[in-house]
């Protein structure tokens, strides 16, 4: 988390770059905004976003866990994630998994469960219409 003057030294930053471009920073800013070449450095619009994400105002990212049959088939996320997220799903429903895939998990009473726990990176690559999960469009009746 950033302290206020941090948020707004980033901002400030970001806003003078965005302004003045690549071409009035020196060659050490501009390797760190392309990393050392790896990519592009961002442009004016990208630069609003990164501000705009910053400030809060892109909201949250919503996930989906897709499941099939009692089993995760995938996380899926709305955009792509500014930073590395992994889901981790317990099934307490182990009774007929292998003693390999058991996790033993101590609850808050102090008693110790067995679980199954599996971790799923989110993907973008989602193949459906996720504003229908999320109720901001009505698919068609069947």
């Amino acid at each position: 988390m950033l302290t206020n003057a941090q948020h707004s030294t980033l901002l400030a930053a970001l806003r003078f770059y965005q302004a003045n471009g690549l071409d009035a920073l020196d060659q050490g800013i501009s390797a760190i905004a392309s990393n050392d070449g790896a990519h592009e450095p961002l442009g004016a619009d990208a630069i609003d976003d990164l501000c705009e994400l910053i400030n809060g105002g892109a909201g949250p990212t919503r996930l989906i866990v897709q499941v099939e049959g009692g089993s995760v088939r995938a996380v899926l996320a709305e955009r792509e994630l500014v930073t590395d997220v992994q889901v981790f799903v317990m099934d307490y429903d182990a009774e007929n998994a292998d003693e390999s895939e058991i996790t033993r998990v101590t609850q808050e009473n102090g008693r110790v469960c067995d679980a199954v726990v599996s971790m799923h990176e989110p993907t973008t690559d989602v193949g459906i219409k996720m504003s229908d999960v999320f109720g901001e469009t009505l698919a068609p009746a069947r």
